[in-house]
């Protein structure tokens, strides 16, 4: 069942997405409290998108959660984040034998989805073919993420 937490953010058109110069203390996975800040509000603006949908339509077909999600710092200035979401088909959890394995790609910057933004949908049959697309996803600065039955993304702070 996916997680049920936090209410969407209500933001529109372009965002500045700043990380405050000030925060020297970094959580486990690279965020300053200003990243954190600036990531929930990207997050925001993705899920007024059709990623959110595109994500919930990929779990739904495939039967199965996310194996991962991460949103993950691009680069820090200017500040791009992106929001990378795999699933592996697993059929001892219900999903089908004929499923394959999917990828979602997002990319949002500070100019919100006015421009710099990307999302891409990919499906392939091997979970070597999968990895040949992670790029950077995983590298640190990177914070696990969830898909929200509410319509939303959201953080899993690292400790």
């Amino acid at each position: 069942m996916w997680a049920l937490r936090l209410a969407a953010v209500a933001v529109t058109g372009a965002v500045v997405l700043v990380g405050c110069g000030t925060d020297s203390k970094v959580d486990a996975g690279g965020f300053t409290a200003g990243d954190l800040k600036a990531a929930t509000v990207a997050l925001g603006l993705l899920a007024q998108t059709s990623v959110w949908n595109a994500a919930s339509e990929v779990t739904d077909t495939n039967g199965n959660l996310p194996t991962s999600c991460s949103f993950h710092i691009a680069t820090a200035k200017p500040l791009m984040f992106e929001l990378f979401i795999t699933w592996a088909p697993d059929s001892a959890h219900g999903a089908a034998p004929n499923r394959r394995y999917a990828w979602l790609q997002a990319v949002i910057g500070p100019a919100g989805l006015k421009s710099g933004y990307f999302f891409h949908v990919g499906y392939t049959s091997t979970l070597q073919a999968l990895a040949s697309h992670y790029g950077q996803a995983y590298e640190r600065p990177a914070e696990k993420c969830l898909i929200e039955e509410t319509g939303t993304f959201a953080l899993v702070p690292a400790d």
